[in-house]
């Protein structure tokens, strides 16, 4: 196992902060969307703004396909009937239950005030396959192939994490050799995406739908941060973790930036991803990291909140632009409210879901899982092994 600043046997210290940065990266970017949406002064026609929320959930991405290997990685020598339940009831308690709370308020609750409204020619209101896509857990497809939802569309990317919950726990508990498993699969994705891309035209009327969810199902970002989860070897680790490998990721990052808009545009996420990765790793396993200057006890605590934060930003957004003077928001000093606006009422409402909602079930759900018959059984044979020895 690769030492790390593990505070616990599920917690990693130091990858909090990141995901509060990358968080916020993709409220700037929907900030300036909205704007546009409402006919206001926007830069969201700049490469940098665009593509900034597209990276922080490639991070997000990455992120959440390191984590996930890393605990079960843990956890291979454990009976399969074990793990699993496990695995997916602790997701499960601390996804599933927002995500829904987020689904019943877009279709049932914010369409009926106008506070939460777009500009009339968006407003066309959610329709029954919106919904069923969305009660299914896949709101990706939705994206794609059916109309948008107001103040819910966002949540795509927990739609594509969800599904790659399902499959890719067999992958990391059945191979026999997960680093070459790992590669194996990003070559197959990239594989049967550059097929669609190249067959598309002639086996679709109309592809484009199509090449929207292949470009949504970013599972090999996950794989990529998975990989780097892995120990591949002292001269490598020894290499990931040396402070110029991070500095020149990080370095590295905003110049990638410059391929959107290229041929490369459709492949952009591929090198920020393992970019990603280097800087989730270093965190994660070097106490002596550079990027640890951005920890701090309020990032740390926005990043926990994080999840929160990334469902109800959006839904914030509109309410404070249907709020604040439309005049106002033409002005230097009136972009300073919105984002003061819209970044306050974003924390205190992710705070409070955070405090009295999600922990509340993440614990309950943890109570759950240490009665459930498989643990009791795993904890005993543990303690007679262990007795054994």
């Amino acid at each position: 196992m690769r030492p790390g600043t593990v505070t616990s046997s599920t917690h990693l210290s130091g990858l909090d902060s990141l995901r509060w940065y990358s968080a916020l990266a993709v409220i700037i970017t929907h900030v300036e969307l909205h704007k546009r949406y409402h006919g206001l002064a926007n830069v969201w026609d700049s490469v940098w703004v665009q593509n900034l929320g597209p990276a922080g959930v490639y991070f997000f991405f990455a992120l959440s396909g390191f984590l996930i290997t890393w605990l079960l990685q843990k956890e291979r020598m454990k009976p399969l009937s074990t793990v699993l339940p496990n695995f997916y009831r602790r997701r499960g308690f601390r996804i599933l239950p927002l995500y829904y709370l987020l689904v019943v308020l877009g279709f049932l609750v914010l369409p009926r005030f106008s506070l939460f409204a777009y500009p009339d020619e968006m407003s066309t209101g959610p329709q029954v396959p919106e919904f069923f896509a969305f009660v299914s857990a896949q709101p990706h497809v939705a994206s794609s192939f059916l109309q948008r939802v107001p103040n819910i569309s966002h949540l795509w990317s927990i739609g594509v994490e969800l599904t790659f919950y399902c499959f890719w726990p067999f992958v990391v508990l059945r191979s026999r050799n997960l680093n070459r498993s790992i590669v194996a699969f990003i070559a197959a994705i990239l594989t049967v995406k550059a097929s669609l891309l190249l067959l598309g035209p002639i086996l679709f009327h109309n592809p484009q739908p199509v090449f929207h969810f292949a470009a949504t199902m970013k599972f090999e970002c996950m794989a990529v941060g998975a990989w780097f989860a892995l120990a591949t070897g002292k001269r490598m680790e020894s290499l990931l973790a040396h402070p110029w490998t991070v500095w020149l990721a990080a370095a590295a990052v905003p110049p990638v930036f410059l391929l959107y808009g290229t041929r490369l545009d459709n492949v952009v996420h591929l090198p920020l991803s393992v970019l990603f990765g280097i800087i989730v790793s270093s965190t994660a396993f070097s106490p002596g990291s550079p990027v640890r200057f951005l920890d701090n006890r309020i990032s740390n605590y926005l990043g926990r909140i994080s999840y929160g934060i990334y469902c109800y930003h959006v839904l914030c957004i509109s309410l404070v632009l249907n709020v604040l003077p439309v005049k106002a928001l033409g002005t230097t000093w009136g972009n300073i409210l919105l984002y003061s606006g819209v970044l306050l009422l974003t924390t205190a409402v992710s705070a409070i879901s955070f405090e009295f909602f999600e922990l509340p079930i993440s614990r309950r759900g943890r109570k759950v899982i240490s009665a459930s018959p498989q643990v009791k059984q795993s904890i005993s044979s543990t303690s007679h092994t262990s007795s054994a020895a």
